[in-house]
């Protein structure tokens, strides 16, 4: 579900630039260990991620969006309405979603007890970002200007790094592909 690489972030003041992780594919296995990509078919589905600061990692990453289950009831049922102008109004990339992995999705955060990871050092202090807003809560330590999210819509084909995370959000393994 990623946002990849098309985002950053840019100090107001100086212009200082932070740049997020190259763009990855995030996602969830009910595989202890991923060693192929012949053993995932049927194993896995998209991490739902959010652009976030990572204290651990000091600087701009991706987090772990772990809705609640009402915003999945929600998604659900939203799901059901038929296609229209009022379906077309709303935004979530839950409704995005296959009826299989929104499904598995209820299954898996029904009973997780670990908070949002970063997806890049697996440890959970991070400030996640409205990944539709340029504001966030940051300032740069350096001049102490307002620091913006940017990012652009689009994506890339090539070479890129498959990361699978456990139901709990812990890295179980990568692989490289073509996406």
């Amino acid at each position: 579900m990623g946002f990849g690489g098309g985002h950053w972030l840019k100090c107001t003041g100086c212009s200082k630039r932070f740049d997020f992780p190259e763009s990855h594919v995030y996602q969830y296995t009910d595989l202890g260990a991923v060693r192929s990509f012949d053993d995932i078919e049927g194993h896995c589905w998209s991490v739902l991620d959010l652009p976030c600061w990572c204290v651990d990692c000091n600087r701009p990453s991706f987090c772990e969006r772990v809705p609640s289950l009402d915003e999945l009831m929600k998604a659900a049922a939203v799901r059901r309405i038929p296609e229209g102008p009022t379906r077309h109004e709303i935004v979530d990339p839950l409704l995005d979603l296959e009826p299989e992995s929104l499904a598995r999705l209820v299954e898996q955060f029904a009973s997780r007890r670990s908070k949002p990871k970063c997806l890049v050092c697996g440890l959970v202090n991070v400030l996640p970002m409205d990944a539709w807003a340029r504001k966030t809560p940051l300032l740069h330590d350096a001049c102490g200007s307002p620091i913006e999210l940017h990012a652009w819509i689009g994506g890339s084909i090539g070479r890129r790094e498959f990361r699978f995370y456990s139901t709990e959000g812990d890295l179980v393994g990568s692989l490289t592909g073509v996406a």
